[in-house]
């Protein structure tokens, strides 16, 4: 059996190898199998502010479609972190597994409130520090329709330190949907192809985007351990029609 694998560090796919599996399996130092299974741990960063409010079941059906195509991807086990914000952060999952999600409901995901998004940031990635062990990746996704206007704690260059630490591992990925990404990658060294404009039209078409990405990213198809997480180029995985 042959498979190709996929070194991909930035908007050009850097290397590609063909390999044969039978002496990747009877080399005792190598890092691939074929009959291994990727771990990704999904850190999900959502405003729950008063502003999401306005088109609320477009979230809510949005997040919940992404949800169901992310657990339809069988050749990744991932385990999921859910951070909502207003005012302030409030920790919701930590790190269950991806099949055990409920969906979000009005009894859920209430809107109101101002935006500590900084504040939300720094706590999912405290909560995610504590799960490196069990993980091969992780992907932060912040999502936000609005500015920070509420943390109390972190300050935009404490973000800034915290996302250059953890993507230096190269096992972290950081993405931004949200208000002014130009502006966002600039002040916080994130990729430019990491940050896209929060749709205030149609708010389901936000999750559907990152959802495609990320889908691609724990496929098969890319034999999804890049040795640096894809985190300079993470919407370059999604179609341009979808973008």
């Amino acid at each position: 059996m042959r498979i190709i694998l996929i070194h991909i560090r930035s908007l050009d796919i850097e290397q590609a190898i063909l390999c044969d599996l039978n002496s990747v399996d009877s080399n005792p130092n190598s890092n691939y199998s074929h009959s291994y299974t990727m771990k990704t741990l999904i850190v999900i960063v959502l405003d729950e502010s008063g502003s999401m409010s306005s088109k609320l079941q477009d979230v809510l059906g949005g997040y919940n479609t992404f949800l169901d195509q992310q657990k339809a991807v069988k050749e990744d086990q991932a385990k999921f972190i859910l951070i909502k914000f207003n005012t302030t952060a409030t920790p919701t999952l930590n790190c269950i597994p991806l099949e055990d999600v409920p969906p979000l409901t009005t009894a859920n995901f209430t809107p109101g409130g101002q935006t500590a998004l900084y504040d939300a940031i720094s706590t999912g990635i405290t909560m995610a520090e504590g799960s490196q062990s069990m993980v091969d990746r992780t992907i932060v996704v912040i999502m936000t329709d609005g500015e920070e206007n509420s943390s109390k704690k972190t300050s935009k260059e404490q973000v800034k330190e915290l996302i250059k630490k953890k993507e230096s591992t190269g096992r972290w990925t950081f993405v931004y949907i949200g208000e002014n990404p130009e502006a966002w990658s600039r002040e916080t060294g994130m990729s430019k192809r990491n940050v896209v404009a929060y749709d205030h039209e149609d708010q389901g078409a936000n999750f559907q985007m990152f959802g495609a990405a990320m889908g691609a990213m724990r496929s098969a198809d890319i034999l999804a351990y890049t040795g640096d997480g894809c985190s300079d180029g993470f919407f370059d995985l999604v179609d341009p029609q979808q973008k």
